[in-house]
């Protein structure tokens, strides 16, 4: 693959950053291989493939293996395909138990995650459980079988109603075709036990601090694959976080535009958005050398924005895009 890059063969997808070392995705015995459709880069692939059989004495089940192509014609994927000796794959597909190419805002997209908690209450007898093992249950079944989905995507309002109406009917001894009378509200099912709750978490409120986890790591690991494609191709951090105003009549930029993945929209959203905000409003930004930190749009020296702070300054700022090592630097006798 290093061959592949100096000889300029390898497409730019996987270049992230100057370095120009080509990347591939590994997990377990799973790798996939990312880059632009050339012909040169397929047959650079079984290139690698076939030196790994010879030095490592193991095959390769191209069988298992499949290509798969954006914005590709159908017959220049299938020639592609034939190359490899491999089955062009189709979107949606799975991949380590989640379903990729899915449009995960639709309701129907999470109807195999609520018919998969259905079946598994339709194994239990509840009519001669106690509610202390009901709620035992809940804790470890019905709340733990989502969460794999829920820390990747965000979950739309009715599917999450529907699942706690599953949990709901369960605690209380129904089931979906004779529902029981919840004697305590749902909020109130929730709360810690110090708080007279049964601790049972809320899966709308888990699912946005999941989420913000993302937000989180690509903070702190800015060195990782993932963060560097997403730095690559949405325009860094400060496009990310940015709060930008919105204009009556048009549409919101940044956060919201049309050029972000719905993936990654949605994991912005959980940060700018007020539920999201609760997470982060007590974090303050370490500035380092300033490169990575907005002078006007990151909280970095007070409790909100400068340009919050100070609004008609921001407003006449010829310098509303510059970040903080471009606006000065602190020494002995204060900010020059």
């Amino acid at each position: 693959m290093e061959d592949g890059i100096c000889k300029a063969v390898w497409g730019d997808i996987i270049s992230i950053g100057p370095t120009r070392k080509p990347k591939e995705d590994r997990y377990a015995d799973d790798t996939v291989f990312i880059c632009s459709s050339k012909l040169e880069n397929i047959k650079l692939i079984k290139y690698i493939l076939r030196n790994f059989e010879i030095l490592s004495g193991l095959k390769v089940n191209f069988n298992k293996c499949c290509l798969m192509g954006l914005n590709i014609k159908a017959n220049s994927l299938r020639c592609m395909a034939s190359l490899i000796r491999c089955e062009v794959g189709q979107r949606p597909f799975s991949y380590l138990g989640l379903s990729i190419g899915i449009n995960h805002r639709q309701t129907s997209s999470w109807t195999k995650l609520v018919d998969r908690i259905r079946r598994r209450l339709a194994k239990w007898d509840d009519k001669n459980m106690s509610l202390g093992g009901r709620v035992t249950l809940i804790h470890s079944v019905l709340s733990a079988i989502p969460i794999y989905y829920l820390s990747f995507y965000h979950t739309p309002k009715k599917t999450i109603k529907e699942i706690i109406s599953l949990q709901r009917n369960f605690l209380w001894g129904g089931c979906e075709d004779n529902n029981k009378i919840p004697w305590v509200s749902w909020e109130d099912i929730c709360k810690d036990k110090g708080k007279g709750g049964l601790g049972i978490q809320d899966l709308g409120r888990f699912n946005l601090v999941l989420l913000s986890k993302w937000v989180w790591r690509f903070l702190t690991e800015p060195g990782r694959l993932w963060a560097r494609i997403i730095r690559s191709k949405y325009g860094g951090l400060e496009m990310v976080l940015r709060e930008r105003p919105r204009v009556s009549g048009q549409r919101r930029s940044g956060v919201s535009g049309s050029s972000f993945s719905g993936w990654w929209r949605d994991i912005c959203e959980v940060y700018k958005g007020s539920e999201g905000r609760g997470v982060f409003k007590d974090f303050i930004r370490v500035v380092g050398n300033g490169n990575d930190t907005s002078f006007w749009s990151d909280t970095w020296v007070d409790e909100v924005p400068l340009k919050s702070k100070f609004n008609r300054l921001y407003r006449v700022s010829e310098k509303r895009e510059s970040k903080v090592c471009e606006m000065g630097s602190w020494d002995d006798s204060g900010w020059n």
